[in-house]
């Protein structure tokens, strides 16, 4: 391979790490804004990225990115919950609470971190 296509492969491989590390960010601090609202304690204080696919939203292909979270109801079980993000816009919140499963909308999530 020429060392100009391995710089631009490097380059890519950097850019997509520096993007989806900005959006861990963003679906960390709407996690911990879901489990304050439903009043559940945020476990690990982190999110991993569980997916990266291509989709389509309404108006174009984009990169869509699901970061996983642990909650506990009571300080003793653990619950998984995702943010979806798609097109760098947070497009959903599943929580798998022992009561039911959780789904948040965007307008949600997307006012408490401010995009």
């Amino acid at each position: 391979m020429e060392p100009t296509a391995s710089l631009v492969i490097v380059g890519l491989l950097l850019a997509l790490w520096n993007y989806s590390s900005r959006l861990r960010e963003k679906a960390h601090a709407c996690s911990l804004s879901a489990c304050r609202e439903i009043g559940v304690q945020r476990l690990d204080d982190t999110a991993s990225l569980s997916r990266i696919s291509v989709r389509r939203n309404a108006e174009k292909w984009c990169l869509e990115f699901v970061y996983r979270f642990e909650f506990s109801s009571n300080g003793v079980d653990r619950h998984f919950g995702h943010v979806r993000m798609l097109c760098a816009q947070i497009d959903s919140i599943h929580m798998d609470h022992p009561d039911g499963a959780i789904f948040l909308d965007p307008p949600y999530s997307t006012g408490s971190i401010g995009n």
